[in-house]
């Protein structure tokens, strides 16, 4: 075996990219070799690959995440490392060329990044490894066009631009990735579900840039009203020629046109954004396996598809996010506000661009924040370029969607605790409800049902009989209300009936732990207080577990507040 200049190690995800690497190198008059161009059918694999690890003069190790993942290659790199482990010679060479960030042994070696940056700066990097001669054109492989640069996106209609502020999800993505195999089908359809606001379109996006690389096309589908997706579909289909324009097409016409181009193509990714449901998107999916389908969902129910849920920034999660727009300030107070913001990754967008345009800071923009809530993201002007609602509308759309009773049920959980709120709640003061919602939550599957209706625009989350609730979207469904009083006391007499706190009765200690953060949270709403036995009961009852849990002095206040509001109610010579 002849002498080569490079050995380009590489998994067959990455098989783009090696190639590219090669084509670069050899029209620079370098000699590689290249398992996709050097090795035959029939040949012994092991024996071809030993002898060309030993005849190579330097070894390229093609450098993503998948790559460190392959036993294989793990193989490769590991036997050329040892040649020059201190990379004094320069005989290991790692080419980073995606979000993969070296670990190990590789940590402190230098590598050459391509991820992320245009052909040109690529070619510029790359040839940076080598002695730069006379450059000439050498035929690539034959029967094979030129390369195409694994950077550049392939054929596609994408609707966004990078995101230059899109920071974590790292595990989300890793997992898109684990799923998402080049060359495997199973599975080859995935789900990011979540509510709204918190960036599934975002990271669709970013799998889609980051990975383009692995697609000969790339097409994204508006999948949330039908006429928009079979547009879609048609826009493919006149781009490839298949169909011709102004001419009208039966819907069986374009959906067995686009089956019948996806089974003849290789390597697609289709993305469905903002699907209404797997039961309304099913009969509209590929019928082939020879590419990849990822959709973004607020609903959870999908069954047979592979699901990943996205939730809100974590803290870390979000402080990065603040720190990707340069607002250079106290890390603390970026804390404080993503909490305040729920750590909702729309509203944290929506927030940074109102600090840039008008110079505030965290601490600044927080105090606006409790001055002002909702009224802050209303103003257009500070829209997030990265999305198309503000956190407000992006709610609201889903929100025009459901049921009566499920509507009623948000609107007490708007007065609620965000957290732990118990089912059993509404069916044990169901008197204190309005209709429909009062007969739905004594029967257990119309309340099924209901509660089902919210969880499906993951508007609420549930868990073991307890639902949960942004507390942004407690924000907006009270701001829409035009009978707050009205809600705040059906709240109240919920909690005025179950909260009842017994010094010698432990069953009720359990109770009151469970419902004091309810009462706390109903109760902070001073606007909406009209002087009631029930309220005066509530701050009684509370004032007495406050006590029983150390709390002397808030408990003393609530003391007090009972008996103003029973002194009005009932006179002051009320026995």
């Amino acid at each position: 075996m002849q002498k080569t200049d490079f050995f380009i190690s590489y998994t067959e995800a990455d098989k783009k990219w090696a190639t590219w690497i090669a084509s670069v190198l050899e029209a620079n008059d370098k000699t590689t070799y290249l398992m996709a161009w050097d090795f035959k059918p029939g040949d012994n694999f092991v024996k071809n690959m030993h002898d060309a690890l030993r005849n190579c003069e330097r070894f390229i190790a093609v450098l993503s995440a998948r790559y460190m993942g392959k036993v294989y290659c793990q193989a490769e790199w590991t036997a050329a490392f040892t040649r020059d482990p201190s990379s004094e010679k320069g005989l290991f060479i790692p080419i980073r060329i995606d979000d993969y960030q070296p670990e190990g042994l590789l940590a402190p070696i230098i590598y050459v990044d391509l991820f992320g940056v245009e052909e040109s700066e690529a070619k510029e990097r790359l040839m940076q490894i080598t002695e730069k001669g006379i450059p000439r054109t050498k035929p690539g492989f034959p029967g094979t066009k030129k390369p195409r640069f694994p950077g550049q996106l392939p054929f596609n209609n994408i609707p966004y631009t990078k995101n230059h502020h899109f920071t974590g999800r790292k595990e989300i993505l890793n997992e898109l990735m684990g799923f998402l195999k080049p060359g495997e089908s199973n599975p080859n359809s995935i789900v990011l579900c979540g509510m709204g606001a918190v960036g599934k379109t975002q990271i669709a996006l970013a799998y889609a840039l980051n990975n383009g690389y692995l697609y000969d096309t790339i097409w994204w589908v508006n999948a949330e009203y039908t006429i928009a997706l079979l547009n879609s579909y048609q826009d493919l289909l006149l781009q490839k020629g298949i169909i011709k324009k102004n001419i009208s097409y039966e819907e069986s016409d374009i959906l067995q046109s686009i089956w019948g181009w996806m089974s003849q193509q290789p390597n697609w990714l289709f993305i469905y954004d903002n699907a209404e449901s797997e039961k309304e998107l099913a009969k509209y999916l590929p019928r082939s396996n020879t590419g990849h389908i990822l959709i973004t969902s607020k609903s959870p129910e999908w069954r047979n598809v592979e699901k990943i849920k996205v939730d809100v920034f974590q803290p870390q999660e979000a402080v990065d996010f603040f720190s990707s727009f340069k607002l250079e300030q106290s890390i603390d107070d970026a804390k404080k506000l993503a909490k305040e913001l729920g750590y909702l990754p729309l509203a944290l967008d929506q927030a940074a661009a109102y600090m840039l345009e008008n110079d505030k800071s965290y601490q600044e923009y927080t105090d606006l924040f409790k001055k002002y809530r909702l009224v802050l993201f209303e103003n257009v002007e500070y829209k997030s370029i990265s999305y198309e609602q503000t956190v407000a509308t992006t709610w609201n759309i889903s929100l025009d969607k459901i049921n009566k009773s499920a509507k009623q049920l948000l609107k007490l959980f708007a007065f609620l605790a965000p957290d732990h709120i118990h089912k059993d709640m509404f069916l044990q003061s169901s008197e204190y409800l309005p209709e429909p919602l009062a007969s739905v939550v004594r029967d257990e599957l119309k309340f099924d049902e209901t509660t089902r209706d919210l969880t499906r625009y993951s508007l609420i989350q549930t868990d073991k009989g307890q639902f949960r609730i942004h507390r942004l979207l407690q924000e907006v469904i009270r701001q829409s209300l035009k009978d707050k009083v009205q809600w705040f006391h059906h709240c109240v007499g919920i909690l005025y009936k179950l909260f009842s706190y017994g010094q010698y009765d432990m069953e009720t200690w359990d109770i009151c732990a469970r419902l004091m953060p309810h009462v706390q949270s109903v109760l902070t709403h001073e606007e909406l207080k009209t002087e009631t036995e029930e309220i005066a009961g509530l701050y009684a009852a509370g004032a007495q577990w406050l006590h029983h849990t150390a709390q002397y002095e808030e408990s003393l206040e609530w003391h007090k507040k009972a008996l103003a509001i029973r002194e009005q109610v009932l006179g002051p010579d009320h026995p």
